[in-house]
């Protein structure tokens, strides 16, 4: 179950971790990440291929994605993710990140 993988997520090494994101689907991955405490989120992220990463976070609720995308605002992982031109299906990510951090900044 995603939940008992999230659980498990901080155990493993990040060998493993990756090796784990290899072998599972996207829709998956999103479910376990749903589950997966945000702080962690953002360092499992940065561990993930680029366009795997991506496909995660446009997978999830929108308020799941917002959430680990405020928390992890500074990681290499978030500017990967938010300034590839490639993935165009971020750019709505983007832009509601950007008003998010808009409204907090006053």
């Amino acid at each position: 179950h995603e939940n008992d993988i999230a659980d498990v997520l901080p155990a493993l090494s990040p060998a493993e971790r990756r090796k784990l994101y290899r072998i599972l689907d996207i829709d998956m991955l999103s479910g376990i990440f749903e589950y997966t405490d945000e702080q962690d989120a953002g360092k499992y992220l940065d561990e993930m291929d680029l366009k795997k990463a991506s496909a995660v976070l446009s997978n999830m609720e929108a308020d799941s994605a917002v959430e680990i995308l405020r928390i992890c605002f500074c990681s290499f992982c978030l500017y990967r993710l938010l300034t590839s031109s490639r993935y165009d299906h971020l750019k709505h990510c983007r832009n509601l990140h950007s008003s998010v951090f808009q409204k907090d900044k006053y």
